[in-house]
């Protein structure tokens, strides 16, 4: 399950982006949870995952919005 669910997201993104996915998940396990002596199962670390990707995608799609902005206020100019 969990090698499908990385695969799954790897086809999805760019190799960079996959990378960052996992570094994000990684750093938020080691602050939220290895400092509070929590433990992290693979069903956490899946929706971690999932978590950083939504973010990641977000944010690709604002900065996406804001490029076509700027270049159509451009043309209009």
């Amino acid at each position: 399950m969990f090698y499908l669910f990385l695969d799954l997201i790897k086809s999805q993104t760019t190799e960079d982006e996959f990378k960052k996915i996992l570094k994000d998940t990684d750093n938020d396990i080691t602050f939220n949870r290895v400092y509070f002596w929590k433990t992290t199962n693979l069903k956490e670390y899946i929706r971690i995952s999932q978590d950083e990707y939504t973010k990641l995608m977000q944010l690709k799609e604002s900065n996406y919005t804001k490029a076509n902005t700027s270049l159509q206020e451009l043309s209009i100019k």
